[in-house]
């Protein structure tokens, strides 16, 4: 199978290309699965920046009825595009903070996706992923201290039993290898691992996120290295997906990735409203 469950429409702020856009440049590369997984983002603090979404081309704000129009839009392209062979599956990625972890609860209640994915961007409302931030929060702190605070939000998103599966896990050295060199991965290690056991325990899946190349490095979120360390706990939950905020990006890498997991003996899941479907 060829899925790629991590995809933004423009749904998402950062994102440009329509549901159709995609549906249709997935038929062209022969997808059997796409899951869709546009940002939701409920920081407080950065609400005036990031609170909103784009309906219909126009910027909403999330505390409207925009999931009640992402998810008519989601329908009706099932109905189109199953037709020809395409899987459409109804995701979300959600911004965890646990400032605000009881109102993405309410917020989720009562809306029915197959898959919804925690990530980790901002700690204490800085977003460690953008280049203009992230040297603010990580000025004064040690590779240590970092790992230690991405990995207890990490950790609390996991308690909070939201998600399904944990994005982009090691995000923090998109930036942060350059910002502290190689200790950055070591000192990240035990702290990884004390997280994967969490997942286990909780059953929370990892994904491989392909995004990765776009930023210069030449492997996914995770590392190989952390890879094997979640091979090692017999995980039965495990995604991958490109973070295509374009089509160009679509399924991009994507090949490449599940058959390195495959050669460590690892399978992929597929999603079903909520529930695993069925493994490849």
């Amino acid at each position: 199978m060829l899925v790629d469950y991590h995809v933004h429409p423009d749904y998402s702020l950062d994102a440009k290309d329509s549901i159709d856009a995609f549906c249709k440049r997935a038929l062209e590369i022969g997808l059997d699965e796409i899951c869709f997984t546009t940002h939701y983002d409920l920081d407080p603090v950065r609400k005036e920046k990031e609170g909103f979404v784009r309906v219909k081309g126009e910027l909403v704000s999330f505390d409207s009825n925009w999931l009640d129009h992402y998810l008519a839009d989601l329908k009706r392209a099932r109905a189109i595009y199953e037709k020809f062979g395409l899987n459409i599956k109804y995701g979300i990625e959600v911004d965890y903070s646990k400032e605000v972890e009881d109102e993405i609860k309410r917020s989720l209640h009562g809306y029915s996706f197959d898959l919804i994915l925690g990530a980790i961007h901002n700690l204490d409302h800085n977003a460690i992923h953008l280049e203009e931030e992230f040297p603010t929060y990580f000025e004064g702190k040690s590779s240590r201290e970092l790992c230690e605070k991405y990995f207890q939000e990490v950790q609390n998103a996991v308690r909070s039993e939201i998600f399904d599966v944990i994005a982009h896990i090691d995000l923090y050295k998109k930036f942060g290898l350059e910002y502290y060199g190689e200790n950055l991965l070591k000192d990240c290690v035990d702290l990884a691992e004390k997280t994967f056991d969490l997942m286990i325990e909780k059953n929370v899946g990892l994904e491989i996120n392909t995004s990765c190349y776009r930023y210069g490095f030449d492997e996914a979120f995770p590392s190989e290295d952390l890879l094997r360390r979640w091979k090692e706990r017999n995980p039965k939950i495990l995604t991958i997906g490109s973070d295509a905020h374009n089509i160009q990006y679509l399924a991009k890498y994507v090949p490449k990735w599940i058959n390195i997991a495959k050669k460590m003996g690892l399978k992929f899941c597929t999603f079903k409203e909520r529930k695993v479907e069925q493994y490849f």
